[in-house]
């Protein structure tokens, strides 16, 4: 079509610049809550953009951190430094804790922050340990950039589908990201599928790779593909 090539160029030009504006406050925040002590765990978009991606390839509308829960109100205090502020009341803020996994907080300039002291919602019939995904994180040190710590690609992958959970498995973005996580190494699939069991996700687990499978050619193993182990209503 006429003027293709040059809308693409100008698409491929504007999302550099976002990505290069992600990651200079991506790694202020990181920098500023390691001179505080903390050592958050950085999820999902963040995480994958520098381990799976390259940046420009994965968009992000904010960084997700996940921290043990009594180093959230001094992760906010660090923020509140960095210049983010909340838009909830206080009243609000306060039940977060009892009712709710995360807090998020904004920038003037447009930045967001989750901070996560859980991955899934208290009392929800799928629920993710926190503290698995702590455990088994590890280091990312990217050409270039400061180090981060992010959770394991097979908690990465769970993590994914818990997202696709959420979204009614809806969302073609989050397929892709499954089909780069699978294509990245080789994976602890007897982990995963574990790790999704006990979560409450193994159905989805199964649905999600299938999609990957018949829409972008995924190469997962043949008991996920042909759900081996789902109960006849999962199925």
């Amino acid at each position: 079509f006429e003027g293709a090539d040059e809308a693409i160029r100008a698409t491929l030009t504007l999302l550099r610049k976002q990505a290069t504006f992600w990651d200079l406050e991506q790694d202020r925040v990181l920098a500023g809550l390691d001179r505080t002590g903390a050592d958050p765990l950085v999820l999902k978009g963040g995480a994958l953009r520098r381990g799976v991606f390259p940046p420009v390839e994965r968009t992000m509308g904010d960084l997700d951190i996940l921290v043990e829960p009594d180093q959230v109100d001094d992760v906010l205090e660090a923020l509140s430094g960095l210049g983010y502020r909340s838009e909830y009341s206080d009243r609000a803020r306060k039940g977060f804790l009892e009712h709710h996994h995360h807090d998020r907080v904004a920038h003037p300039r447009g930045f967001l922050v989750e901070v996560h002291w859980g991955l899934t919602r208290p009392g929800d019939a799928i629920q993710l340990d926190p503290r698995a995904f702590q455990s088994r994180s590890v280091a990312l040190e990217p050409p270039g950039v400061p180090p981060l710590r992010v959770p394991s690609l097979e908690d990465t992958l769970v993590h994914t589908v818990s997202q696709s959970e959420q979204d009614g498995v809806t969302e073609l973005r989050r397929i892709v990201d499954l089909d780069r996580i699978v294509a990245h190494r080789e994976l602890d699939w007897d982990y995963v599928g574990q790790s999704a069991g006990e979560a409450g996700l193994y159905g989805f687990l199964c649905v999600t790779l299938c999609l990957a499978h018949r829409l972008l050619g995924t190469m997962i193993p043949h008991d996920l593909l042909a759900g081996e182990g789902l109960r006849r209503a999962d199925r």
